[in-house]
């Protein structure tokens, strides 16, 4: 079913109705005059004949005419006797603003509503939100004091907000920035019409290019994917501002809304990969929405410039930070700002113009416009000082006037309170910041969208030489088996049933070897002490291997045994990573990778993506790492086989995807990473079966 009539309404009724028009059910009849809407307002309550001189209503079934949106300010008790009222009258949207449902754990009564209007052609939005707001039309279907105390300028910036109070907010913040909104929509429980569906309104919507998401959970099975690659057919921008980052944040998510906040750093990788902004602040959120005004940059190079050279040290070493490149102007540029620039002036990167241009009206435009044909840059940066009055306001015009003639975007940094000028600025959409930090940090959260999963086709992992079967417990050599099939690379060896079975097999592979018990009932081998390295012969053999079968059946006299894993000890590997896969309920399968052994635990220094991957994301996880230059020849170390690796993470990734049904989780950790030319080897595996 369409939204359009949910933000494009021509009569709005409103039950519970006040005739005090600063309470819920008072505010929508206050607002909707005060913002002009030309359609019909129809206030309900049977206390009341005229409401702010409108003719008030005994119930919904005694309007004789089609409506639009009905929205519902009464006790939760009395809210599904409302709902069914609403579906008689063939209405088409009931916004319920009333509180007290799966909020609060009554599952059961929010049941009951979301039956109320099955089959119907009613749709509910909510419970327990603020409704809707229209700006391009001026239709505020809600309640909010911020729609009495601000004039919202129209724009193009729409609001898709689980929490209300942090959507309306939000508004607030912008109207300080000098941003536009299109609409905003508060979402509530989502009974019925869910984020996803208001999201892809917003997306399809004219008036709308950037759709801006304050979200607590995503459901299972989201649709946010298909939504992410609708954005970018549109060449339109989506930016999630999730809530329920930690334990405590989704404990209260779940109290607040009813919803699962789910893992955040799943959903920031999926937004990476997705070309999807995550921020995990009101600042930054608003911090974006400034830089989406401007020009988007080509690339990752920064030129700064500035007037004070400390102000451009500072965004250096913040560029720095954030992995944003600050490479030095063509000579070409350098030798023309000589020409103009004293002879102290800094003509590499950052750029100081030093306060000569008080002396020199034409100084700062000369310069500006020498900079900006630096083949070199993709986006130019100016971080300002205190420079205010008239001379800071000529800088300014000169900007403006040189921006509209580039492709290139610029940002500025001006550490100096609010100035007149700073209005002329913001609607030529040149964004503009406080600090040079709130600046490159911006630049980063624009610039560090990765190539969507979506957009490009790339070789995936090798096909299967064949289907397989449902597990229902895996030891370590059936798992390594299963992998084999998908092109994963095992160490020589063998499953032995018997000493001389495990005597033959070290013979072949050459010792040292590796010892492992495998039994179905005995996950955790190390720690039972069922697993001994670096056998180096046929006497240390057998007296390992008699201690594996004496130490099982002492620990584990119920256990199945499988037999004694028999493998050649992996020698000099440049390090050990790990590759893990959990399923998660919104996104699917999801790779995480890391530095292996023990290290996974105490470093935690882990990239995840969600699946399906390219072969340019499988090397953007390798890279992504802080233990990346380990495996990369670090001061004179070997340089670990990162084309074998990012292979293996393509197996391991359609392994997952073809066999999610299955299994719950899996484990490949460690994976030896050999000197380039040698490959990987996986050197344990575990899967757990659902």
């Amino acid at each position: 079913m369409s939204l359009v009539r949910l933000f494009y309404p021509k009569t709005i009724a409103i039950v519970g109705a006040s005739q005090n028009l600063d309470s819920i059910g008072g505010q929508p009849i206050k607002y909707l005059q005060k913002y002009g809407f030309k359609g019909n307002i129809l206030p309900v309550n049977p206390k009341y004949s005229e409401i702010a001189g409108l003719k008030c209503y005994p119930s919904i079934s005694d309007i004789n005419e089609e409506i639009d949106i009905v929205l519902v300010a009464v006790a939760s008790k009395r809210v599904l006797s409302v709902v069914k009222e609403c579906v008689e009258k063939k209405a088409h949207f009931v916004l319920i603003f009333s509180s007290g449902f799966a909020e609060i754990g009554n599952v059961k009564e929010q049941q009951e509503l979301i039956e109320a209007v099955k089959g119907s052609g009613t749709r509910i939005l909510g419970p327990n939100n603020q409704g809707i707001v229209n700006f391009v039309e001026g239709i505020p279907a809600g309640f909010n004091p911020l729609l009495d105390a601000e004039v919202v300028r129209k724009g193009n910036i729409g609001i898709v907000a689980q929490s209300s109070g942090m959507g309306f907010a939000s508004i607030g913040f912008a109207i300080e920035r000098g941003l536009g909104i299109s609409h905003i929509a508060t979402v509530g429980n989502q009974a019925d019409i869910d984020i996803m569906e208001l999201i892809q309104f917003m997306l399809e919507d004219e008036h709308t290019s950037i759709v801006t998401c304050i979200i607590e959970g995503v459901k299972p099975n989201s649709r946010l994917p298909e939504l992410a690659k609708l954005a970018k057919q549109k060449g339109k921008e989506l930016v999630f501002l999730k809530l329920g980052r930690t334990a405590v944040g989704k404990k209260a998510s779940m109290s607040h809304s009813g919803s699962l906040a789910g893992d955040a750093e799943v959903f920031d990788a999926f937004c990476q990969q997705a070309g999807v902004i995550s921020v995990k602040d009101m600042e930054d959120l608003i911090d974006v929405l400034v830089g989406l005004q401007g020009k988007r940059p080509g690339g990752n190079r920064v030129v700064i410039a500035t007037e004070t050279g400390g102000s451009g040290i500072l965004a250096a070493d913040i560029c720095d930070e954030f992995k944003i490149k600050t490479p030095g102007l063509t000579e070409e540029t350098s030798s023309s700002l000589r020409k103009i620039l004293p002879s102290f002036a800094s003509v590499q990167n950052p750029v100081d113009f030093t306060a000569q241009f008080f002396n020199e009206e034409d100084l700062f435009r000369n310069c500006l416009l020498e900079v900006v044909k630096d083949s070199n840059i993709d986006v130019l940066m100016f971080s300002f000082g205190p420079t205010r009055g008239k001379v800071a306001e000529k800088m300014a015009d000169d900007i403006i006037k040189v921006s509209k003639t580039l492709t290139k975007p610029i940002f500025i940094s001006w550490l100096t309170p609010e100035q007149p000028f700073f209005k002329k600025l913001r609607a030529a959409n040149i964004p503009l910041y406080p600090t040079p930090y709130r600046c490159v940090r911006t630049l980063g959260y624009i610039m560090r969208q990765e190539s969507s999963m979506m957009s490009k086709e790339e070789k995936s992992a090798s096909k299967p030489k064949h289907a397989v079967q449902q597990a229902v417990s895996l030891t370590e050599y059936q798992t390594k088996k299963m992998l084999e099939k998908y092109g994963i690379k095992l160490p020589k060896g063998g499953l032995a049933t018997s000493f001389q079975e495990a005597l033959n097999l070290s013979a072949q592979i050459h010792y040292p070897v590796v010892l492992k018990l495998m039994s179905p009932q005995i996950t955790h081998k190390t720690d039972a002490g069922l697993v001994i390295l670096g056998i180096k012969d046929e006497q240390e053999l057998a007296a390992s291997y008699n201690a594996l079968l004496e130490r099982a059946g002492t620990s584990f006299p119920q256990a199945e045994i499988e037999g004694v894993l028999v493998e050649e000890m992996v020698q000099k590997p440049v390090a050990e990573v790990i590759l893990g896969i959990k399923y998660d309920v919104s996104f699917g399968p999801v790779m995480i990778f890391g530095l292996g052994g023990i290290f996974v635990e105490v470093l935690g220094d882990v990239a995840r993506r969600v699946l399906p991957l390219t072969r340019e994301q499988a090397f953007g996880m390798i890279s992504s790492i802080k233990a990346f230059p380990l495996l990369n020849g670090y001061r004179g170390r070997p340089k670990g086989d990162l084309e074998a690796l990012a292979d293996t993470i393509l197996n391991v990734s359609h392994f997952a995807l073809e066999q999610q049904d299955k299994f719950a989780e899996m484990d490949i950790n460690p994976i030896f990473l050999m000197p380039e030319g040698k490959g990987v080897i996986c050197g344990d595996a575990l899967l757990i079966p659902r």
